[in-house]
């Protein structure tokens, strides 16, 4: 008996390890629909804030950095959420196996290379490295342009 709840025991875990290997979030799934207008809403901010900040803001570090890093850490969600929980659809069959999504998204064909691009926080080196505040605040603003690079992943995803 102890054998064959062993192995029984076995089959269940080999099981749930299937199950759980599985990205579970469909491309039709209400939670995907409210993350794609999530990351619309921070793209649409930073093509705003981004050309602002060059063109005007020069002279003070304002909350509004802080405010950007704490939407970086969205892009660091949506990174994780992009290789281990949205399945997708591949010439019309739904594709939900893990490693075929993680391989899909770090692939050639795949988002990871500029989403690493966009979510790499490249203004936390200019606060730690800089100390004239006038030069700071410009690398500030300059730092963070590549945050751009989502909107044409955007644009791809709206018209395709």
């Amino acid at each position: 008996k102890c054998l064959q709840r062993t192995k029984f025991s076995k089959i269940d875990m080999e099981t749930e390890d299937q199950t759980s290997a599985i990205a579970r979030i469909r491309p039709d799934n209400g939670f995907r629909h409210l993350w794609n207008f999530i990351i619309l809403i921070v793209c649409v901010y930073n093509s705003v804030a981004v050309p602002f900040r060059l063109c005007f803001m020069r002279d003070n570090f304002t909350l509004f950095y802080l405010f950007d890093w704490a939407l970086d850490v969205i892009f660091f969600i949506d990174v994780y959420l992009n290789m281990t929980e949205f399945s997708y659809v591949h010439q019309g069959e739904l594709i939900t196996d893990r490693d075929k999504v993680r391989a899909n998204y770090l692939g050639p064909n795949g988002n990871f290379k500029a989403d690493l691009v966009t979510m790499f926080p490249l203004d936390l080196f200019a606060v730690f490295f800089l100390n004239d505040p006038g030069s700071l605040m410009l690398c500030l603003a300059i730092t963070r342009v590549p945050k751009l690079m989502r909107l044409t992943r955007i644009m791809g995803t709206a018209s395709g």
